[in-house]
């Protein structure tokens, strides 16, 4: 365990660290962590201020320009001492380290406030005399205060073994004595005394009061004892939703029991939560569902592959047994939350309405981010997070802190995928990446903090890169972080389309002639034979805004030569219809349309800022300004994680500059900069690893949720990446085999007689049905022509003529089309952007810096200038089938 909460790695030290993201709607200041030492021992930096939410955003921005900074109070700070008395340790080191804090221009300190402290020997007998000492110490200094109501207990935790630490209530241990099920408990009957089990919520067993009674009287009684520090001294108030104050079961103990990577294990064996699963599985129609918990899902640390519960099977996460018990354990702790947070929202109300006293609240979850690229994401369902790569498990749990005016709180703020254990299919930069786009969705505050003690820029700068994710414009400044303002708006490279293009396609036929020279036809060319190659076979689809189409196939199946045709750029022989919103192709909507290449053709010696700065300058309109320009390329940097190497050269395979991931999120940039509506990509993630792909079609999904239509060819996703994606179009030898959602492809195929015999990723399956290959011996006997030849008829008999008649039957909104680019021609998308001197100086500037590494001479300039020349005559008026050797000169 952490040493201040969250389950973390055990391979390197640790300390917990926290920043905040604002929500949409006041987005003045973004918390940035740093860490500094001091006199006292070891203090960690926890949190960032708390954004008074009703206080005007520009007041609030004017009055923090700097990033504020929390420092928690050591673990060790509280001790028991020999007459049983709570007490604090070293206070007057204590003091003298608040003094330098304050100094170093620390804004405040953050406070675990224990139940186990206050309410120590019996029922609702506060004594906050401690806290008052504490907090007064604190005002005296100049800090602000973050506390965090601890209803949990630390004794288990690794950094507190050695101190004692703090245990819940004397009088809650006692009843615990007698009753070991008020806790916690896993199948082999060991319990966990650190939390009370949410299955005690609504009982009295507590002296005649249930746990959230006991829960909501500590809260008022915090309240009405402080209340005169609430929003002066006081900022944050986090209330504890679990261990470590976090909203998860114990699934995965810090005491030694569990160890990194280890699955962890289901806690729903004391006798109260067993009640209510058997209630719910009668409430089913299934009593024998709530005998136990699934009985196959491995132990504390077996992995993924030792326990059949968390992989593809009738007894898996996937089978209706695990769909009902999966949505009882993670529904039992969402209604936990849902009813703390009732309770200390209806407590705090008063003071979060009223301007002079306003308190932000918040309550923590866990960063579990090991074994998150499985389709079955075990840690976390061990946890109770009902994520999966079929499902969103943390959109319940941003509605409810949404509901009740929370901010939600989670760690993994400076690690990188590229630091995990490879073999562990860790990706806590997927994790942090889902839970920002859940709590946009939400618009609620998002916090954070780091999970491991770091001290190297690295970190630091990522840091820094995951601020830029609420597009606070963030600077160097006298060597320290400075937020100078932000806008109060989503990033600019995800607004919403300017103009929605719905795309059709159907019965795309494309040929080529091909000339069989033979012997013969060399020596005698006006003898040789032309054959006619059908590429696409009547090829029928459709993406709509707001959906990412994903073509799937083996090479040669056509995927590139139906991308190219959608974009415009194909010549020959091409019949069928390719619509717009109801119409052709035409210069305005080609300038609506972004389309990213297979390969990166780009300059290897300009910078990665140089790039796509010059690219703003040349494509972006002069309604902007230089400096507005200049901003949209720093935004689109900032959005695809460039920041770090924002000065680093592009490179080639001859210099060594940015990695392939990069030069291709640099691609991609230079398309987002003029806010397509229309967006075609050509196996953006080829040569990629999972991880760089994940956080690239992450970004195209962001942006798809603008309003964008989003298609891309893609060669052999992992199972998470394929789940990302609305709509699949399966080609085989110009063949579709498949059009439709991603989520119904397996059962097509399982009703058509083709089905997995083994758990696989489906896009491998789907890529060996399209190669001719299968592992079902019902098809055994069939040769590979009959085979694919059996599924292409399946196509047309059961999705061909339905997808017609639904592309038939579409009808376009007639404002919608008058608004159109088409219809805008002398507008925006019908004029070239910039003046023909512009793009000469902007084109020119360019080729100077790509070539400052050269040496200057007459020859040299004479050389450019005739190259130049004879290329610009070569290509004249060219035909666009001839564009992809342009890009290769």
């Amino acid at each position: 365990m952490a040493e201040n909460g969250g389950v973390v790695c055990k391979c390197t030290a640790r300390r917990s660290f926290r920043f905040r993201q604002p929500n949409l709607r006041n987005l003045s200041r973004i918390p940035l962590f740093t860490r500094r030492p001091s006199l006292a021992g070891k203090l960690t930096l926890l949190s960032t201020s708390a954004q008074e939410k009703s206080r005007p955003a520009v007041l609030s921005s004017m009055r923090h320009k700097r990033i504020p900074i929390y420092v928690m109070m050591p673990v060790d700070a509280f001790c028991i001492d020999g007459s049983g008395i709570p007490r604090i340790r070293r206070l007057k080191a204590l003091t003298a380290s608040l003094k330098a804090l304050k100094l170093a221009g620390v804004h405040g300190i953050a406070v675990e406030v224990w139940w186990g402290i206050v309410e120590r020997f019996s029922p609702l007998a506060y004594d906050w005399s401690l806290y008052e000492k504490l907090f007064k110490l604190i005002s005296e200094s100049g800090l602000k205060v973050h506390v965090a109501l601890s209803f949990h207990s630390n004794v288990n935790s690794s950094s507190s073994c050695r101190n004692g630490g703090v245990s819940l209530p004397l009088w809650i241990t006692q009843i615990g004595d007698s009753n070991k099920h008020i806790y916690y408990r896993d199948k082999n009957g060991f319990s966990s005394d650190d939390y009370l089990t949410l299955g005690v919520d609504n009982l009295p067993l507590f002296c005649g009061r249930t746990a959230l009674q006991c829960y909501e009287d500590f809260m008022t009684s915090f309240v009405k004892k402080f209340e005169c520090h609430i929003g002066s001294v006081i900022e944050e108030i986090c209330v504890g939703l679990g261990p470590s104050g976090e909203l998860r079961y114990p699934a995965h103990f810090g005491d030694g029991i569990w160890k990194f990577p280890g699955i962890g294990e289901f806690q729903c064996y004391d006798k109260y939560m067993l009640d209510n699963l058997k209630m719910a599985a009668c409430e089913e129609g299934k009593p024998q569902w709530g005998e136990r918990g699934p009985p196959n899902a491995g132990y504390y640390n077996s992995l993924p592959s030792g326990a059949p519960f968390f992989e593809e099977g009738e007894e898996s996460f996937l089978s209706d047994y695990g769909c009902f018990f999966l949505e009882w354990y993670s529904g039992s702790l969402l209604g936990h939350a849902d009813a703390i947070l009732a309770k200390a929202a209806k407590i705090l109300k008063k003071y979060q309405e009223d301007k002079q006293t306003s308190i932000l609240l918040v309550a923590k979850i866990g960063g579990i981010y090991w074994w998150y690229q499985t389709v079955a994401h075990p840690a976390e369902l061990t946890a109770g997070y009902y994520n999966t790569a079929l499902r969103d498990g943390y959109d319940p749990v941003a509605s409810i802190f949404s509901r009740h005016g929370a901010a939600l709180h989670v760690s993994c703020l400076e690690m990188m995928d590229g630091e995990t254990p490879e073999s562990y299919l860790c990706s806590p930069e997927g994790l942090l990446q889902q839970i920002w786009s859940v709590s946009k969705k939400r618009i609620i505050h998002l916090i954070g903090r780091n999970t491991n003690e770091r001290f190297d820029r690295v970190s630091l700068w990522k840091i820094h890169a995951n601020c830029y994710h609420s597009q606070a414009e963030v600077t160097m400044e006298f060597g320290s972080l400075t937020v100078k303002s932000s806008p109060d708006e989503t990033p600019s490279i995800f607004k919403k389309s300017i103009r929605p293009v719905t795309l059709k396609f159907e019965d795309v036929i494309y040929k080529i002639r091909i000339k069989n020279m033979g012997i013969g036809g060399i020596l005698w060319p006006h003898r040789s034979k032309e054959t006619e190659k059908v590429i696409l076979k009547g090829v029928t689809g459709m993406a709509e805004p707001g959906e990412i189409l994903a073509m799937l196939g083996p090479s040669g199946s056509g995927k590139t030569t139906l991308l190219t045709a959608l974009g415009g750029r194909l010549g020959g022989q091409l019949a069928g219809s390719i619509t717009y919103n109801g119409k052709p192709i035409s210069n305005a909507m080609k300038r609506n349309t972004g389309f990213v290449s297979q390969y990166d053709f780009l300059y290897p010696h300009l910078t990665v800022v140089e790039t796509l700065v010059f690219t703003a300058l040349l494509r972006l309109p002069n309604t902007l300004t230089k400096e507005e320009k200049v901003s949209q390329a720093e935004s689109v940097i900032a959005q695809l994680g460039l920041t770090q190497c924002r000065n680093s050269i592009i490179g080639h395979e001859f210099l060594r500059g940015v990695s392939g991931g990069e030069r291709r999120r640099v691609s991609i940039g230079q398309e987002l900069l003029v806010n397509p509506s229309l967006l075609i990509l050509d196996e953006p993630t080829s040569g990629l690893d999972s991880t760089t792909a994940q956080c690239i079609v992450s970004a195209l999904s962001e942006l798809a949720s603008g309003g964008r239509t989003i298609v891309m060819t893609i060669h052999q996703p992992s199972s998470r990446l394929f789940y990302m994606f609305h709509k699949l179009l399966l080609l085989s030898e110009g063949n579709a085999l498949y059009f439709g959602k991603v989520s119904a492809v397996m059962d097509y195929f399982s009703d058509i007689g083709f089905a997995s015999s083994v758990p696989m990723n489906p896009a491998d399956f789907l890529l060996d049905l399209a190669n001719g290959l299968t592992s079902d011996g019902a098809h055994a006997n069939e040769s590979m022509d009959d085979h694919m030849q059996s599924i292409v008829v399946a196509y047309k008999e059961r999705l061909s003529e339905k997808l017609k008649e639904e592309l038939a039957g579409k009808r376009f909104n007639e404002d919608k089309l008058s608004n159109g680019p088409e219809d805008n021609s002398k507008e925006e998308f019908g004029r070239w952007p910039t003046t023909w001197w512009q793009q000469f100086s902007v084109l020119l500037r360019r080729g100077v810096r790509e070539r400052k590494h050269e040496s200057f001479s007459p020859l040299k300039i004479f050389e450019v200038l005739a190259v130049s020349l004879l290329t610009a005559l070569l290509w004249w008026k060219s035909h666009i089938s001839h564009l992809q050797d342009q890009f290769h000169m």
